[in-house]
């Protein structure tokens, strides 16, 4: 039986716009396991639930203002899988974190280290995960230390579920406690959270004699780091720390590297028009800079705008432009992209994806140049993509850097009409197959203003 206040969940629930997909999530609310309402990945709630994805991101962000859900960013270390950090707020995030699992400080990267996930409010439905010490070690482990969106490259499976199978000791020990386990290891290593290394290498010895390996956990890690041969073995593990201490050992016969399954990233959030509209003051601290490793720009401009002022008018020109401008930011925010600042009769927009930006240009262009007033508004875009510093700029996110630089004078190549790309964006296979068919697509070799070497532009001109 789930611990459900229905009134208050009913409560919230009227707050948010009616909907198929509002009403699966409230059966999970309630109905469903724990499990499965700790860190929701709207990505894999809308493949379940049959929806799009964009769809799934947007209603769980309506269910966080209704106080329903609440974000959880979370840091994941790329070396180990583990969650190294939670926070409740885009503002806590710093530019490093550290994983006491690895022992290592890194850089954060908002589209590789933040997991982006949806936990019911607990004043809705209280769940078992909202109190780590007591979960069962299970639970601990292998749903709340590790991320379930890796899977282990070459074999297949997710990471929980490999180390799952390869556990050698899982158990809670006590200060000064000690726990033993037999058992036969094959060439590999010993590894687990918290950090430890037991090599094995070699040839097993021929006696098949058990050996004894003792190890203890100092508060920080399991010290010695010994190597062994294959063979039977008596692991003794021991907390010499003053705390009581989750371990778990693990074998691997090989050397894991991650793959990741579809998750809503810290950059993919910030790309979310619903987020920006309604948790657009979350932003990151002032005089802080998060890298993001791949993002897409797109600028757009309006050929002889200033000739437009004198043609019509400033009264008919500024409607002419605001209702322009207007047309763009439904095609950006129907295409997966958020518009970051208008200067002007211009536009910076942010997607994180290339094939997105992409549809969206050939969209605007579509929308511009076929109204009733297309001889009065040509459309210039530039595309680009790369990395970029997330900074907060009067309380808004915007975008620093060379990417930003790049993708600005990549627009100003642009003729009316027209679509300019790097070769960053155009070489991505999706991209490739968007523009195919649809007539010549040129490229150049070009010297952009404030940028050191030529760079490739790909152009093409929109009928």
């Amino acid at each position: 039986m789930t611990d459900v206040n229905i009134a208050l969940l009913e409560a919230k629930l009227d707050q948010i716009a009616p909907s198929s997909a509002i009403e699966r999530l409230r059966r999970r609310v309630v109905e469903a396991d724990d499990a499965q309402l700790f860190r929701m990945n709207p990505y894999t709630f809308a493949e379940e639930e049959g929806i799009a994805p964009q769809q799934a991101v947007e209603v769980f962000l309506r269910a966080s203002m209704a106080g329903l859900l609440r974000p959880d960013w979370a840091l994941v270390c790329r070396g180990c899988g583990e969650y190294a950090q939670t926070l409740q707020n885009l503002c806590e995030l710093g530019g490093t974190f550290h994983c006491a699992a690895c022992s290592m400080t890194r850089t954060t990267a908002l589209d590789e280290h933040v997991e982006v996930g949806f936990t019911v409010h607990p004043e809705v439905r209280s769940i078992r995960f909202l109190e780590p010490a007591e979960l069962p070690l299970d639970d601990y482990f292998f749903r709340y230390t590790f991320s379930p969106n890796i899977v282990v490259r070459g074999v297949g499976e997710s990471l929980v579920d490999y180390l799952r199978e390869r556990a050698l000791v899982l158990v809670r020990l006590a200060p000064g406690e000690e726990h033993a386990v037999e058992t036969d290891v094959g060439v590999g290593w010993i590894v687990g959270s918290p950090r430890a290394m037991i090599t094995v290498a070699g040839e097993p010895t021929p006696d098949r004699e058990r050996r004894t390996v003792e190890v203890g956990f100092d508060g920080t890690q399991f010290l010695p780091r010994p190597t062994i041969v294959p063979g039977p073995v008596r692991l003794v593990v021991r907390n010499a720390s003053d705390a009581v201490q989750p371990v778990l050992l693990y074998h691997t016969p090989i050397v894991t590297y991650f793959d990741y399954r579809p998750f809503l990233s810290g950059q993919g959030l910030l790309n979310t028009e619903e987020f920006r509209r309604h948790l657009g003051t979350e932003v990151v601290r002032p005089g802080t800079g998060i890298p993001t490793r791949d993002n897409t720009l797109l600028f757009t401009d309006l050929r002889g705008s200033t000739a437009l002022y004198d043609r019509v008018g400033d009264a008919l020109a500024f409607e002419l432009v605001s209702a322009h401008l207007e047309a763009l930011a439904r095609v950006i925010t129907r295409h997966a992209g958020v518009v970051v600042k208008t200067i002007g009769d211009a536009v910076m927009a942010s997607f994180s994806r290339p094939v997105d930006a992409a549809r969206a240009a050939l969209a605007m262009a579509a929308a511009i140049h076929s109204s009733d007033r297309a001889e009065a508004l040509i459309l210039k875009i530039g595309i680009h993509r790369g990395p970029c510093l997330v900074v907060n700029v009067r309380d808004h996110v915007d975008y620093f850097g060379q990417t930003v630089n790049i993708a600005a004078r990549v627009q100003n190549a642009a003729g009316g009409k027209q679509i300019c790309m790097t070769a960053a964006v155009f070489e991505d296979l999706e991209v490739k197959n968007v523009f195919a068919g649809l007539g010549e697509v040129s490229s150049e070799q070009l010297s952009l203003r404030g940028v050191g070497e030529p760079w490739r532009v790909y152009r093409y001109t929109t009928p």
